[in-house]
């Protein structure tokens, strides 16, 4: 969306807000950050995580270099806090509403289809059509029990951010990568550790924030080794997006902001 902190701030403001009927009876009014200073804050680091099927080697160095220089300028940082959430369950219930939400205009010969691959789900298949298939066609009691269970991790991570103000980790399970879009989305494959996965398998770091809806800032992190950008996501606590925002303009003084990767320039 931006390439500087200030540009992110600046949409921010434009788009943030009540719309549409909300518009007559309330407005957002975001809280300003708590903590100017580094030293100050308080700050969780999770770079990987069993959930995520398999991580770019090359990505996760560049990261923990990057955050091991944050550590240098005085950030408090933890690499052992974590919300009091089952992540792979947590997981599985973001896919299960993000496919619910996706789906919700197909046409009926398209609903029809996703019903078959749901029925592959119930059967025991565990491949990404299948899991799709069972979020598009789940009845609404299904989906108030994912919604639940929503809740409940929000207020998790809500007991976890009294305690930290940011929780640094991955926006995804590589760096940038060539585009792709020959077929459907679910056969498509990226380079992982000289092999290729799934596509799919890059939703985990998304889902981690935005499917209990927290802010989720992704800042520039440097050039991986083989010289490709990549980001490191800063989730702040709901409704702080500002404090997210501002710990990615302080990572941009510090340590430089957004590079030109080479060929690009």
């Amino acid at each position: 969306m931006a390439r500087y902190a200030s540009d992110l701030t600046l949409g921010l403001d434009v788009v943030a807000g009540a719309g549409g009927l909300d518009a007559r009876g309330w407005k957002l009014d975001l809280p300003a950050p708590r903590n100017d200073r580094p030293d100050t804050l308080r700050v969780a680091v999770m770079l990987e995580s069993d959930v995520c099927v398999e991580q770019d080697d090359e990505l996760t160095v560049q990261l923990a270099a990057t955050v091991a220089a944050l550590g240098d300028l005085g950030v408090a940082l933890d690499y052992d806090a974590r919300p009091a959430i089952d992540l792979e369950k947590s997981h599985h219930n973001y896919m299960m509403l993000l496919r619910s939400a996706t789906g919700s205009e197909y046409p009926v010969d398209a609903y029809e289809v996703q019903k078959e691959h749901a029925a592959r789900w119930a059967a025991g298949d565990r491949d990404y059509r299948a899991l799709a298939g069972s979020g598009i066609t789940m009845s609404h009691w299904q989906w108030a029990q994912h919604h639940r269970q929503r809740e409940d991790d929000r207020l998790a991570w809500d007991a976890f951010f009294d305690d930290y103000d940011l929780l640094l980790c991955p926006t995804a399970a590589s760096a940038a990568y060539p585009h792709d879009h020959t077929g459907e989305r679910a056969d498509r494959t990226i380079p992982i550790n000289g092999g290729q996965q799934p596509t799919t398998d890059q939703l985990f770091w998304a889902g981690l924030s935005c499917g209990v809806y927290l802010p989720g800032t992704v800042a520039p992190a440097g050039l991986t080794a083989s010289g490709v950008p990549c980001g490191l996501q800063i989730v702040a606590g709901h409704l702080r997006d500002r404090e997210s925002i501002a710990f990615a303009a302080f990572m941009e003084r510090e340590l430089g902001g957004f590079q030109v990767p080479p060929g690009y320039g």
